[in-house]
């Protein structure tokens, strides 16, 4: 019915009219309705149903039904698929209610998909504006689940995308407020491979310099960077440590209703700061470590001193009356790789002297008597393993002086 338009399929209805002087509006479906005005390509058309006690569907702006989908939209360049709006009231309106039920694997409410080669495509928008109270752009409910209610599921498939590329499950521009208690991280072992143990983490942290900043709000007005004074890390810094801690990511171009870019992608570095977890963990458990072969080098140090009556460490011994004191040389070369010699000089009011050696755990390897007046000892490398020793002199069951000897082979 109408002006340059067919009916080719059987049981077939086409109203309305085709491009005058041109193309036809043809309806090649059987069973169905098509309604379009001045184009070939229908503005309405419903299919016919399966059978009994079904429906059938309905298409927009195409000449074909989707078959997985009810109602199916197709827009032209710079349009918006479907718009819906509700008048205001003091309750609560709903521009659209899409409901799915008794599916036997997935019921799904409401799909959208955006599909573009060119600047951004968005499968579902929604916006919050005018409300005296509380605007919000998209609000989610998952309820009466048997196995789990998850409000919002979002996937960012890696595909054949690098390993650094800009992926985001989810993005949001601004602060992340929840009443929960916990953040949940994937962390099951099965997961999992190449499992070693932390190492060194004292090492790395030594290297992280903290800063404190503010954002260049104004530079970037476009982008919600927090306010006042922040306290963090440089990524740029902490990617020369540790790179697998910083990603590259984009804040997406903003582009309105119309399809009008309101402002340009911007690139940047993120830093993922529970990494540091674990560092500092295994950083804290390194540095208790530190400390308690510290003390038992504390330890072994008061046992030497309760050996010889001795309470605490004295002053260098000084002789009454004259200018002769012990004196304790560093070894020569030091680190050395063969030998060592230590020079020494015990006055002659000492009555007795030792070199005493210690290992880095503070347990004491070797003692040596020495006699007064100038002299010197050789320490050799093969007696030793490679690493930090500290020796000391005493003199009359005092502890004079202590040096640190390297070896290293």
């Amino acid at each position: 019915m109408g002006n340059h338009v067919k009916a080719a399929g059987g049981n077939a209805i086409t109203i309305g009219s085709g491009v005058f002087g041109g193309s036809r509006l043809v309806n090649n479906m059987d069973n169905s309705l098509m309604v379009g005005f001045n184009s070939d390509i229908p503005t309405f058309l419903v299919s016919g149903a399966p059978g009994p006690g079904t429906t059938g569907r309905i298409a927009i702006g195409s000449a074909i039904v989707a078959p997985h989908y009810k109602v199916f939209i197709r827009n032209d360049f710079d349009q918006i698929g479907l718009w819906s709006k509700t008048a205001t009231t003091d309750q609560a309106n709903a521009g659209s209610l899409s409901e799915a039920l008794l599916a036997v694997k997935k019921s799904i409410g409401a799909v959208g998909n955006g599909f573009t080669t060119g600047l951004q495509a968005v499968g579902i928008r929604g916006w919050g504006t005018g409300s005296s109270e509380t605007a919000i752009g998209g609000e989610f409910e998952a309820s009466f689940a048997g196995i789990a209610n998850i409000g919002v599921c979002a996937y960012a498939p890696d595909g054949n995308m690098p390993d650094n590329s800009p992926d985001c499950a989810a993005f949001f521009d601004g602060d992340i407020c929840g009443t929960g208690d916990d953040l949940y991280n994937l962390s099951d072992v099965k997961f999992k491979q190449d499992i070693q143990p932390l190492t060194q983490a004292t090492e790395l942290l030594s290297k992280i310099e903290p800063k404190t900043y503010r954002y260049r709000k104004e530079d970037y007005p476009q982008i919600a960077l927090p306010h006042g004074l922040q306290y963090g890390m440089i990524a740029q810094e902490v990617e020369e440590v540790i790179p697998e801690f910083v990603k590259d990511k984009i804040y997406p171009s903003r582009i309105d209703k119309e399809g009008h870019v309101k402002s340009e992608m911007v690139e940047f570095k993120a830093l993922n700061y529970g990494e540091f977890i674990p560092i500092l963990i295994q950083g804290f458990k390194e540095q208790q470590a530190e400390i308690e072969r510290l003390n038992e080098s504390l330890e072994a140090m008061k046992t030497l001193l309760d050996q010889y009556g001795v309470d605490e460490l004295p002053e260098p011994v000084q002789l009454e009356g004259g200018s002769e004191r012990v004196v304790l040389q560093q070894n020569h070369p030091n680190p050395f790789r063969e030998k060592t010699t230590i020079s020494y000089f015990i006055p002659g009011s000492i009555h007795r002297a030792n070199i005493i050696f210690f290992d880095q755990s503070g347990k004491m390897i070797l003692e040596k008597p020495v006699d007064p007046g100038q002299g010197s000892i050789e320490v050799f490398a093969h007696d030793l393993s490679s690493g930090l020793y500290t020796y000391s002199i005493v003199a009359d069951g005092k502890v004079v002086e202590t040096r640190k000897m390297n070896v290293s082979k």
